[in-house]
This record gives structure tokens, C-alpha cells and sequence, in this order.
């Protein structure tokens, strides 16, 4: 004896759709947390502006040593247009393939390449003790910067962070490298940025 197959429940159709429905609110969760997560870094970072006090234009090849991301990589491209070239100097494996996937064009290079314009050195986690590696930094892109070429160099203002390196510190060690202070900012929020220039 056949018996006929009863549709399902019409909330059962509305059910299979679930799974779909709650990846996409997912994903859009994920994206606009994406973008108020990078608005909310713009308005403590201010990329632009520390851009700005290391001079970088179009056409210039300008550089970060040691990102930790991709965040001021992709607006160093940005910068230096078609007609520049920014490089990753000695990124982390991980950051290697943020690059790949992120700013392909970005050219990562194991030490700071020759004819360099703009250089830019974030060390807010240097420790006092490793003073000397950041000597060593600005020794090598010191010497591999153009004449009038500039390295910007961001750390943590020391006031409760005496572990770290404080800007006097940062200073004494780029001008016994022989770059000339250009001058010091506090354009990021607990923050300083010091400007050393080529000349």
C-alpha cells in the first residue's frame, strides 16, 4: 500500500536557510568591525601625518623596517604612487604573507635597499637593552638614504613605561649615527615620533 509523502512544514523550508542567513551576518559583522577597528587605529596612529613629518611624496622610495602589519605599507604605496616604490624591510614570515595576499607590490627585501628617500622604523616595544639594535638600524639606513632623506622613528612615551627607550634615548643614538634631528613629535597618541634627516 503506497502512502503519499507529505511535504515538510513550511518553517522547516525556512530552517535549511539558517546556516546561509547566519555566515552572512557573520561576515558582515566581521567587516564592519574591520572597518570601525581600522577608523578607530586612523584616529590614534594618524598615518597620514606621520607620513607627512618623514616627507613622503610621490615618486620617492620610501620604506618600513620590521612591520608588524600592513597598515602603513599600504599607505606608503599609496604615497609613492606608480612612479615610487615602497619596501618591507626583514618583515616576519607572518607579515611576509599579509603582503603577498594585501599590497603585492610592496617589495620585500632583506636589508634597506640603496637611494632610499623615507624610511619608517616603529619600535614601540624596544626595550632599553636592545638599544643597540636600534643603533644598528639607523647606522645601516643611514647609510643607505639619499642626501636630504629621512627616517621617522616611533616610540612609546616613557611617562609609566620605563621599560622602554625614551625619545632622548632614540635621539642620542640617531645623531651618534650621524643623521641630523630634524625635530620630535607627539602627533600619536602615547606616542612619539622622531625625525632624523640625511645630510
Amino acid at each position: 500500500m503506497n502512502q503519499s509523502r507529505q511535504a515538510p512544514p513550511r518553517h522547516y523550508k525556512s530552517l535549511a536557510f539558517a546556516p546561509v542567513i547566519m555566515a552572512l551576518v557573520t561576515l558582515v559583522g566581521l567587516y564592519l568591525y574591520q572597518q570601525g577597528a581600522r577608523e578607530r587605529r586612523d584616529g590614534w596612529q594618524k598615518p597620514e601625518a606621520v607620513l607627512d613629518a618623514i616627507g613622503v611624496r610621490t615618486g620617492m622610495r620610501a620604506a618600513e623596517s620590521i612591520p608588524s602589519d600592513t597598515y602603513f605599507l599600504a599607505r606608503l604605496l599609496r604615497r609613492v604612487g606608480d612612479d615610487g616604490r615602497a619596501f618591507a624591510i626583514a618583515p616576519p614570515d607572518r607579515v611576509s604573507d599579509d603582503i603577498a595576499r594585501e599590497v603585492p607590490t610592496v617589495e620585500i627585501v632583506a636589508e634597506p635597499p640603496p637611494g632610499l628617500d623615507a624610511i619608517l622604523s616603529v619600535h614601540v616595544t624596544m626595550a632599553k637593552q636592545d638599544s643597540k639594535e636600534l643603533e644598528r638600524t639607523l647606522t645601516e639606513c643611514g647609510k643607505r638614504l639619499n642626501n636630504g632623506g629621512r627616517i621617522g622613528i616611533i616610540g612609546v612615551r616613557t611617562e609609566g613605561f620605563n621599560k622602554f627607550l625614551p625619545s632622548s634615548e632614540v635621539k642620542r643614538l640617531g645623531t651618534d649615527a650621524g643623521l641630523e634631528l630634524v625635530g620630535e613629535e607627539h602627533l600619536v597618541d602615547r606616542q612619539f615620533l622622531v625625525v632624523l634627516e640625511k645630510n
